[in-house]
Order: C-alpha cells, then structure tokens, then sequence
C-alpha cells in the first residue's frame, strides 16, 4: 500500500504517519488476540462439565463365610530321635567283625559286633574247673561233718571235733558259691564278646574298623537313633502356655510337622511332654510332640515347621489368607461396597487354615472382598470384579 505524504508539510507529517501506524498495529494484534486467544484455551483445557472418570480396576473378588476353624500355634522345631543309644564294648577285645551295614534297620537283639572270644572262653573253662574241685572238696568234707556228728551222739567224739567238721563244710559250700558265681561272671564277659542291639533302630556310621582293640566302656562303636516312633522338639512363648496346658488337660492335643519343601500331608503326631519351667533367657517353654513316622519322612536332626492344635473356633469369619495385605498400621483389606468402589479397611485376624484365615475384626460374613489386584487400588477406586 502506498502512502501519499501532502507536500510542505515536512517532520510534522511524518510524525502524524508514525502516529497512525502505530494505533494500526496495536489494532491488528487485538484483532488477532481475539480470533485466536478462543481456540488455544480450547486446546489446553478441557471444560470442567467434560471431566472423564478412571476406568474400573480389573480384580478379582470373594466373598466372606462363616465355619468351624482349628485354633492353632504355629512355630518351628527340631527333629529328635525316640531314643539315642551309643554302642559301646562291655569287656576290652579286638573287634573281630560289625555284623550291619551303616545304615541299616535294625531289631532290638540284632548282632551288630563280634569281639574276640579266645580269652574269655579260657577263663571260662578255668573258673568252671575250679568250681568242680571245690565242689569235690566240699562233698568229701560234708560227708566227714556228717559221719562226726553220728559219732559225737554216740559219744564216740567229741562235739567240738563235730561242729569244727560242720564248719569246715560250710566253708567249703560257700567257697563253692563263690566259684559259681565266677563261672556266671567269665560266661557273661564270654556273651559280651556278641554285642547286639539294645533297642530297635538305624544304624549310623562305623566308628570302630576291625582289627583294633575296643577297650571296655571306653571306645564308641556305633550310634544307634530310633526312629520310629519319633520326636519333635520346639519352644513356645510363656504367654501361650495358659493355653496350651488347658488343650493338655482336655487330652493329647494334636500337632502337625511339616518337613521344607516337601509336597507330602503333613505328619500327625501328639503333645507328650511339657517342661515344667519357663526359660527365663528366652521366654520360652519347651514342648516334645511324638509321631508314629511310619514312613520315616521325619528323620533325626531335620527342621521342620509345627502346628499345635489348641482347641475349634465354631461360625468363624474366614476370608482367603490372598485377601490380607501388609499396611503400615497392620494387616488390611480392600472390601467392595454395593456401588462397587472399595473402602481399605484394618484387620484383627484369627486362626488359620489352610488357604483361608479367620477374622475376628474389619470383615463381616457375606461381605465381599479383593483377592487379587489389590496393589492397582486406592481407597474410593471402582472396581470390575472378576
């Protein structure tokens, strides 16, 4: 566009032409303020009427009943054997030979070792012939006192020749008891040279090689462990010992042990021992379970979880132990209302069983709540229960 400047007019024109261009210039950007101000609110907010919801959260839901649940004390402990027997020589031998495979069952009266028997069987035969001759002796000497105390009533003696023949006879019986109880003690030492089993279990290792001397109540052969039946050794806390005594006085509570990472029923066993203090260094009290072990799946030494059967809670509120969720004021739940939102609520919880756990507190029977994809919740979110 051009522009026309009237002739003469100088500086004074120009200053009026800057002066008109300049209120043109702030007309044209209102101008444009004013077409394209609209449109960019419109793309950088949306009107609050048009405001989306977030989609409903997939979960999936169960809902809470009512049943009859085992009270139960949880714990772990130590698999000890019925009975610990360390084999040892009764008499000083060379051992000949071990009868048993390491390992193997055994029955109580088993062979297990076989000593040298050379020496003993010589004693034996020695005390059994100085029993005969004292025997002899003493028969020859009885009939003696015999034929005296005839005489002396008689009168052909005198009675203290007679009652000195008694004597002597006598000592020579006792002397022969004496000998018949050596002969009982060298057959003994004989018998001890077949060392058998004293109880029945499983053998463990070889402790002794064949060829050395086993030295009399000294050198340990073998170790046997009974393993059928077999126990169980775990601590409570003194504060669940009011319980557990009165689960005692109503009979042999049950107990159940459960070996790592076997896929197995857990073993069935009964509480039969009770300390009978209260260890004051740890609060504890210890407890002995025994187990029929039939199977031999509980073996000496092993760890194993236990359960203590204290008594039956009847019409508990149970939920799916999934449902429970950690929070940092204890254990929580995401319960679903009619209008399918979620409220977080906190639990008092109870026994368990299995995969579900009772309720004491939080959840009522017939309520409904999440069991999987809780971690995708908040307090208030909608939900789309599977």
């Amino acid at each position: 566009m051009a522009v026309l400047i009237p002739a003469g007019r100088g500086a004074q024109s120009e200053s009026a032409l800057k002066r008109w261009l300049a209120r043109g210039l702030q007309r044209a950007v209102l101008l444009l303020g004013a077409v394209f101000l609209p449109g960019l609110a419109a793309a950088g907010e949306a009107p609050k009427g048009g405001e989306k919801s977030p989609p409903p959260v997939a979960v999936k839901t169960a809902i809470a009943g009512t049943e009859a649940i085992d009270l139960r004390i949880d714990t772990f402990g130590t698999v000890e054997a019925a009975v610990t027997v360390t084999v040892r020589a009764q008499v000083t031998a060379v051992l000949l030979e071990a009868c048993f495979r390491e390992g193997q069952e055994v029955k109580k009266g088993d062979l297990l070792f076989k000593l040298d028997p050379r020496q003993f069987e010589s004693s034996l035969r020695q005390k059994e012939a100085e029993l005969q001759r004292q025997k002899t002796q003493a028969a020859t000497v009885r009939r003696e006192a015999d034929r005296r105390r005839v005489l002396s009533q008689q009168g052909a003696t005198t009675a203290e020749e007679a009652d000195r023949s008694l004597a002597a006879a006598e000592a020579l019986e006792a002397a022969v008891s004496a000998d018949a109880a050596a002969v009982e003690t060298a057959r003994l030492q004989l018998d001890y040279c077949a060392i058998r089993s004293p109880v029945a279990g499983r053998t463990g290792k070889l402790l002794l090689d064949p060829g050395n001397l086993a030295k009399a109540n000294e050198t340990p052969l073998l170790t046997l462990h009974q393993t059928r039946p077999i126990g169980v050794v775990f601590a409570l806390a003194e504060r669940e010992l009011p319980r557990v005594r009165a689960a005692l006085a109503a009979g042999k509570p049950e107990v159940l042990a459960r070996v790592r990472d076997d896929s197995g029923p857990a073993e069935q066993g009964r509480l039969e021992f009770l300390d009978n203090a209260v260890d004051p260094a740890t609060g504890t009290i210890r407890c002995k379970a025994v187990f029929e072990n039939a199977a031999e799946r509980l073996w000496p030494g092993q760890f194993v979880s236990v359960s203590l059967r204290i008594g039956r809670e009847e019409n508990a509120v149970v939920i799916p132990q999934a449902a429970v969720m950690p929070g940092q004021a204890g254990n929580l739940v995401f319960v679903v209302r009619p209008d399918r939102t979620v409220e977080a609520r906190p639990l008092v919880l109870g026994a368990a069983a299995g995969d579900r756990i009772a309720v004491r507190e939080g959840v009522a029977a017939g309520e409904t709540v999440v069991v999987e994809g809780q971690v995708n919740l908040v307090p208030g979110a909608t939900v789309l229960p599977k």
